[in-house]
């Protein structure tokens, strides 16, 4: 435990939300997917910005509903590697 006491009151001042989170980032820059359930509150909002390019995003499982399961609507703004394969990631998994 942090030896100051008022770590919490800290901690909670850097709490953002997820559309901050994703104004943040920028192109070029690279981001991991920590959690899958959290980084949707950034994954929406970053997929809907036209102004950023070439953004790396390393995802664990990619859910079907997830954004990037959509690549031709991405275009280059984002280069996205999977740990896993699974139908979101790879359609023709369907087909195997």
């Amino acid at each position: 435990m942090p030896s100051d006491k008022n770590w919490r009151d800290k901690y909670r001042k850097k709490i953002i939300s997820g559309e901050e989170a994703a104004q943040k980032i920028r192109s070029g820059m690279g981001i991991q997917d920590i959690n899958t359930d959290e980084v949707f509150s950034i994954v929406n909002p970053l997929t809907l910005r036209q102004d950023i390019k070439e953004v790396t995003v390393y995802l664990g499982i990619m859910p079907p509903d997830s954004p990037f399961a959509r690549p031709e609507q991405l275009g280059d703004r984002f280069k996205i590697y999977s740990l896993f394969l699974n139908r979101a990631a790879v359609p023709w998994l369907e087909r195997v």
